[in-house]
């Protein structure tokens, strides 16, 4: 680490800073169990901004068979964050799947996926196909 911060500081003005806490509106939190990453600042502030800090957290309006989860939730809350936890391994992981003609209005199916990076969850998408599927294996 110190020979990184040597090499950064020839070719860039830099400052130690410490630990990180907060940037770019997220909080960030180190512990044993991993890193902790969570905009409960950012929320609390945006709350205090437009006077509805007494308002009731809600869950965001999506279908329910649109949502592509492993292991954590979408914040509906100050408080809720993702935990990214230390594993023995940086194995990669990708899993997908499709609901063949899932949506009831245009029989059109949604495909999904997560990456895995070391059994946390890195990158998702899930998204409805541009075509009718005509078999299991189109969708």
């Amino acid at each position: 680490m110190a020979r990184l911060k040597e090499l950064l500081a020839r070719e860039f003005e830099i400052k130690e800073l410490g630990r990180l806490q907060y940037f770019l509106r997220i909080e960030v939190a180190i512990s044993k169990k991993g890193i902790f990453i969570s905009q409960r600042k950012y929320i609390l502030d945006l709350l205090g901004e437009t006077g509805m800090l007494g308002c009731k957290p809600a869950e965001s309006p999506i279908e329910s068979n649109h949502k592509l989860q492993v292991g954590t939730e979408a914040p509906s809350a100050p408080g809720k964050g993702l935990l990214f936890s230390k594993h023995d391994h940086l194995r990669i992981e990708v899993f997908t799947d499709a609901d063949w003609a899932g949506s009831l209005d245009d029989r059109r199916s949604t495909t999904g996926y997560c990456t895995l990076l070391g059994g946390n969850l890195v990158t998702w998408r899930s998204k409805k196909q541009s075509v009718v599927a005509r078999s299991s294996a189109e969708a």
